[in-house]
């Protein structure tokens, strides 16, 4: 699944971990006054990977999948 997220580089470091525990394969992170990532993530992986990212980042974190915006479970 394509996915991107916006990041402030505070939060970055529990990014990379997170794509590491669901083995998302990062393809670019663009950085300015927030990080941009941009990565897959395997079969299966998305409702897992995006119930965590809401619940560490206590929902400051906005998930888009192919294009679209999801906020936690909920396509916006």
């Amino acid at each position: 699944t394509r996915c991107s997220l916006r990041c402030d580089y505070g939060r970055y470091g529990m990014v990379c971990r997170l794509c590491e525990k669901y083995q998302a394969l990062e393809q670019r992170a663009e950085y300015a006054e927030a990080v941009e990532v941009f990565f897959l993530l395997p079969p299966g992986a998305f409702e897992p990977f995006s119930r965590e990212l809401t619940e560490q980042s206590c929902g400051g974190i906005v998930l888009s999948k192919d294009g679209e915006k999801v906020l936690g479970m909920a396509v916006l």
